[in-house]
């Protein structure tokens, strides 16, 4: 899936670096507009939720780098499968706010 700033949406959390349960819901990041972003809020509310799907919509290159490398750094570290409280410190140390349903 691509948008209007040229960039692929991915998947984070623990569908990807974490070990999901039956409850667990995708969040998905995706660069787009301010305009988008609001459209967003507006039809799934904030945080964006759209059934069992969050959608972290990022602003910026920087903002979207982050959510990036975040999600490439909890996902390749060794020992496993990161714990939430693992994800919210690395978000934190990359400064953003945390896991999408923060």
């Amino acid at each position: 899936m691509n948008n209007d700033n040229n960039r692929p949406a991915f998947l984070t959390g623990s569908q990807v670096y974490g070990v999901p349960t039956d409850e667990s819901d995708y969040d998905m990041v995706l660069r787009c507009s301010k305009q988008l972003k609001e459209f967003l809020a507006k039809t799934g509310g904030m945080p964006i939720r759209f059934g069992k799907l969050n959608i972290v919509a990022t602003t910026s290159d920087a903002e979207y780098d982050k959510w990036k490398r975040g999600t490439e750094l909890l996902k390749n570290r060794l020992g496993g499968p990161a714990t939430r409280s693992e994800a919210v410190e690395v978000f934190k140390g990359l400064g953003i706010g945390g896991t999408p349903s923060e």
